[in-house]
């Protein structure tokens, strides 16, 4: 069969599926399953190769689906001691009801907090900081874009990320700290321009407001400041000690209870629930989660077999860019197709070409991974179905594709600002 068909019939059933998902007849842990197999059809590949789609493709992201677990348990014990939510009120209380420098103070702490929990604690961070930078007079659709800008700005170094992008370019973290430090530093830059051209856009006040800014009266537990820098103890095991992600996050387990005691009250006894609570809600929250990568895992799969991975390699190795300039061209004109799970996705088809990407030979593995991780930011920014993005907009009552418009080209900038990063330090002239 022709490796044009081949691909070709691919991305057309996957964009007929992304239609369905878009217009919510077809769920995403049927869709990619239902792909799985028709991809493994048009190929035609051998019978036996369903049942490895199936078994192989299961466990294909294991390791990621393990180390996103003990990373959202730590991001849940980083949350009932009480150490997010001190850190958020305390950034709130910095901001002195000034509704600018308080949406700044507050889009850098919860970059900070996303860069160690990553999507674990977005619902209690958004919980705090969301009513209060709407009380502040805030259109609660532009406090939405913050939110997403903020999560977006950590996500260069979320641990269980980089298992995931491990297994499609066979480049580990500690190999491209530097280009993560370069991308969270250009988002939050970014990012501060954006709140305060909103700010001027919507002509709120930058100095001072004239509605209530108090924030809940609920008690917050008392924690001392040193226990702050628990969101970044696992990156810090991680980087120093060059341990595996799943070891940094099971040696890290014990420091939020640790670190936040002093001042709480806490007994001994009490630490028995405190860690149950912890372990329930952080795998409690994940089971959507893990059926989608199971079935990404089935497509991934599925591309393995040479029926099928030498079509995409026949097909997309003659036009991958040999250079900067086109390296960009071809990127920015790919990242689109990121939207509503499209085809470029890193979380789906996607993962299929940046695999085919990696073993064109083309491109270093490097400049792969950099065009991976501005897609990865700029979903993160503006995707309507990213699992943070869906619930900042329904928290807010806000209609998910009003904020798709109203961050999308801002985070397609972004997205293009980072492809050009990428090309100049890892695209070779």
């Amino acid at each position: 069969m022709e490796p044009a068909f081949v691909v070709a019939s691919i991305f057309i059933i996957y964009v007929v599926f992304v239609y369905l998902m878009y217009r919510r007849i077809l769920p995403m842990v049927w869709a990619l399953p239902i792909l799985a197999m028709l991809m493994g059809l048009i190929g035609g590949i051998p019978q036996s190769g369903y049942i490895d789609i199936v078994t192989k493709g299961t466990l294909y992201f294991a390791d990621f689906n393990f180390t996103f677990t003990l990373g959202t348990i730590f991001a849940a014990a980083l949350i009932e001691t009480g150490i997010i939510d001190s850190m958020v009120r305390r950034a709130i209380e910095l901001g002195g009801g000034r509704p600018l420098i308080t949406a700044i103070i507050i889009f850098l702490v919860w970059s900070y907090i996303s860069a160690g929990v990553s999507i674990g604690g977005a619902v209690m961070v958004g919980a705090i900081t969301l009513p209060v930078q709407v009380a502040l007079g805030i259109p609660p659709v532009v406090v939405a874009t913050f939110h997403t800008l903020g999560q977006a700005a950590g996500q260069p170094f979320w641990m269980s990320h980089w298992t995931y992008f491990k297994n499609l370019t066979g480049v580990y973290f500690g190999d491209y700290f530097e280009m993560a430090l370069t991308m969270t530093i250009i988002v939050l830059i970014m990012g501060i321009i954006y709140i305060v051209y909103q700010f001027k856009k919507e002509k709120l006040p930058m100095r001072w407001t004239a509605q209530s800014t108090e924030t809940s009266q609920e008690k917050v537990k008392k924690v001392p400041v040193y226990s702050y820098i628990c969101p970044v103890i696992p990156i810090i095991f991680a980087l120093v000690l060059k341990w595996d992600p799943k070891v940094a996050f099971m040696a890290s387990m014990p420091f939020p209870f640790i670190l936040s005691h002093q001042g709480s009250g806490r007994k001994l006894r009490d630490y028995y629930g405190l860690m149950e609570r912890s372990a329930y809600k952080g795998v409690t929250m994940l089971a959507e989660l893990f059926a989608i990568m199971i079935f990404v895992g089935w497509v991934v799969q599925a591309a393995t077999f040479s029926e099928i991975r030498q079509p995409f390699i026949t097909v997309f190795k003659p036009i991958l860019p040999s250079n900067p300039v086109l390296f960009v061209i071809f990127f920015a004109a790919l990242m689109p197709f990121c939207l509503f799970r499209g085809p470029a996705a890193p979380w789906g088809l996607g993962a299929v070409l940046a695999m085919t990407f990696s073993q064109a030979g083309v491109l270093p593995p490097l400049a792969i991974l950099g065009a991976i991780y501005a897609y990865n930011i700029f979903m993160g920014a503006c995707e309507p179905t990213w699992g943070v993005n869906i619930w900042t907009t329904t928290f807010l009552k806000v209609n998910v594709l009003d904020f798709t418009k109203r961050i999308l080209l801002w985070a397609y900038l972004i997205g293009v600002i980072l492809l050009c990063i990428v090309a100049i330090q890892w695209v070779p002239w």
